[in-house]
């Protein structure tokens, strides 16, 4: 695998890895309605909240569209606390 810009994963394929952390963080802080302009520096704790709770339902709807088994673990929006 060295020296390749992409991590082969056996599920699912090829999954590209030239993004960072702070890239990843962006992307979830958008779904929380970052967005990502110039001057507003980098997201709070709030809105990457609200982007987790919003890839939480992400996933959950994909789940069950594909027909793939249902996490086991507790969603992270089912705790009710979305700080509203």
């Amino acid at each position: 695998m060295e020296g390749t810009d992409s991590v082969h994963d056996q599920e699912f394929g090829c999954i590209e890895s030239g993004l960072t952390l702070r890239d990843m963080t962006h992307d979830v802080a958008t779904l929380g309605g970052f967005l990502v302009r110039k001057g507003d520096g980098e997201p709070g704790a709030q809105t990457l909240w609200l982007g987790l709770q919003r890839l939480d339902d992400i996933v959950a709807m994909w789940q069950a569209i594909s027909g793939l088994p249902a996490a086991t673990q507790t969603p992270v929006s089912s705790k009710g606390d979305s700080g509203q």
